[in-house]
């Protein structure tokens, strides 16, 4: 994914969630979804409930690790019912793009945007008989 499509992505999620932050590179979308803090709140905001079991100020990597994998298991189990094991917590913490991808793009599909269907198209009337 080229950087600009991963700030843009993350920026929607941040804003759908109704977060102030914005990133302006993909080495931002890095240290803030590797903080977990935000993908935290974005989560809770979009999805509408508190992660429970995390640490809500994680003082080192492990804890961050921990926090995320919460919240992929909470994703996986109780929103989603699909396996994601292609997605770890230890590999958003140490910053990868395409795990980070993976989940922002989970989280933008969760958005109450995202999930808006266009009103159906009113059907011409039929013809009567004339």
């Amino acid at each position: 994914m080229p950087d600009a499509e991963a700030v843009a992505l993350c920026n929607h999620v941040l804003a759908t969630a109704g977060l102030v932050a914005t990133v302006a590179s993909v080495e931002d979308v890095r240290v803030v979804c590797a903080s977990t803090g935000i993908l935290v709140a974005a989560f809770e905001a979009i999805v509408g409930k508190p992660l429970e079991g995390i640490e809500r100020q994680p003082a080192s990597a492990e804890q961050r690790v921990v926090n995320t994998n919460a919240l992929i298991l909470e994703l996986q189990e109780g929103v989603l019912k699909t396996n994601l094991e292609h997605i770890s917590g230890a590999a958003v913490v140490k910053g990868d793009i395409e795990a980070i991808r993976n989940l922002l793009e989970i989280l933008s599909s969760l958005s109450p945007t995202q999930r808006r269907r266009p009103p159906p198209r009113p059907q011409p009337a039929a013809a009567g008989p004339g």
